[in-house]
C-alpha cells in the first residue's frame, strides 16, 4: 500500500475524537482507502456552497453520499448529509455518515442498481 494512503488513513483516525460517529466515519473512509479505492468517490464533501452549485456538481457523478460543512466546521459534524443517484438527491438530513453508508446500500438494492465501478470492492466488502 502506498505510504501516502497509509498517511491519509492515520490522519482520519487521529482526527477521530471520542465521538463514536466520528470514529465510524474514520473507519469507513480508511476502509475505502485500504481496499485501494478513492474515498472521494464514496463521499462528496462541500464547504459553504449554494444548493444550485451542489446540484450541478452531483449531476457529474452516478451515485454517492454528499456532506455539506461550514468552512470552519468541526470534523464529523455536518450541516447536511444525503444520498444522490444520477444527480438527484434521494435522501437528505441523514443523522450520520455511517447511517448514510448503510442507507446507500439499501437504496442500491431497492432500486436494483449496480455498484459504482469506482467503489465495487468497497460495497462488495460491506
Amino acid at each position: 500500500m502506498c505510504y501516502c494512503l497509509f498517511k491519509k488513513m492515520v490522519l482520519f483516525w487521529s482526527l477521530a475524537e471520542s465521538d463514536v460517529k466520528v470514529k465510524r466515519e474514520a473507519v469507513l473512509r480508511a476502509l475505502c482507502l485500504y481496499l485501494g479505492e478513492e474515498d472521494g468517490s464514496l463521499i462528496r464533501e462541500f464547504f459553504d456552497i449554494e444548493g444550485d452549485d451542489i446540484q450541478r456538481d452531483l449531476k457529474k457523478h452516478t451515485m454517492g453520499i454528499y456532506v455539506i460543512n461550514k468552512e470552519d466546521g468541526q470534523n464529523g459534524h455536518y450541516d447536511d448529509i444525503g444520498i444522490f443517484v444520477e444527480g438527484e438527491i434521494v435522501m437528505d438530513n441523514i443523522g450520520s455518515l455511517a447511517q448514510a453508508c448503510a442507507l446507500m446500500l439499501g437504496v442500491i438494492y431497492a432500486l436494483n442498481l449496480a455498484f459504482p465501478k469506482e467503489l465495487k470492492d468497497y460495497y462488495e466488502f460491506i
